[in-house]
């Protein structure tokens, strides 16, 4: 474990934060933070997080599987799924083996393995972030700039979500972040990602909210 801040020695909660050393993620550690809250980051090595950081290849199922062992002590009372890649955007063309294989496996499958390493870790009433979007849903997800296959891999996720909800007792949300400027969405995007992260925590903290739950960063319900 690397830390690029002072770290804590105690037993407090722990929040858990994907992809945590760039653009939305990085922003949703600025956010927890500010909430007092102790963040430790999951990221790839050299990713500069803000915080003391677990380094970890979300392809790397192995790694995955060792992430509750390299952690501090403590409950893990928050998980955010935030990592994920975008993958081609040119429609059908885009759909080989390779991509699919790579958008399915750190956008769908890593979250879906985290989380089941982390249960024995998971306080009770933990609750468990998906990071998902708009484009996976089918009746709201309009998708001009034809990404196929992230729409699909946001389906599938939200999916594992609900079925995660069903048979877990912690709260699973699936929350779509809203268009952000960062190197996914690019600069015309209609959100900063420090906007979101704070519209984000707000929900995450909103005890209203059940499990099962999906919705965007400003707390209105997603169609499926």
């Amino acid at each position: 474990m690397s830390n690029t801040a002072s770290a804590s020695t105690g037993t407090e909660p722990l929040t858990l934060i994907t992809g945590s050393g760039r653009g939305l993620g990085r922003a949703l550690v600025a956010a927890a933070l500010a909430r007092g809250r102790r963040v430790v980051g999951l990221a790839r090595s050299g990713a500069g997080a803000l915080v003391e950081t677990v380094e970890l290849d979300l392809a790397d199922a192995g790694a995955i599987a060792a992430v509750p062992g390299r952690l501090p002590a403590g409950p893990v009372d928050l998980v955010i799924h935030n990592a994920g890649v975008r993958g081609p955007v040119n429609g059908l063309d885009g759909v080989t083996p390779e991509a699919f294989g790579e958008v399915m496996s750190v956008n769908v499958l890593a979250p879906l393995l985290l989380t089941r390493a982390l249960l024995p870790r998971l306080a009770p009433g933990a609750t468990v972030v998906f990071i998902s979007s708009r484009a996976g849903s089918c009746a709201e997800g309009a998708d001009p700039d034809r990404d196929d296959l992230y729409g699909m891999s946001k389906a599938a996720l939200n999916r594992g979500m609900v079925k995660l909800s069903q048979h877990h007792p912690q709260r699973f949300l699936a929350l779509h972040p809203g268009w952000l400027r960062t190197d996914m969405g690019g600069g015309e995007a209609d959100l900063d990602p420090a906007e979101a992260a704070e519209g984000l925590m707000e929900q995450i903290d909103d005890s209203g909210l059940p499990s099962g739950w999906f919705g965007d960063y400003a707390g209105a319900k997603v169609g499926w």
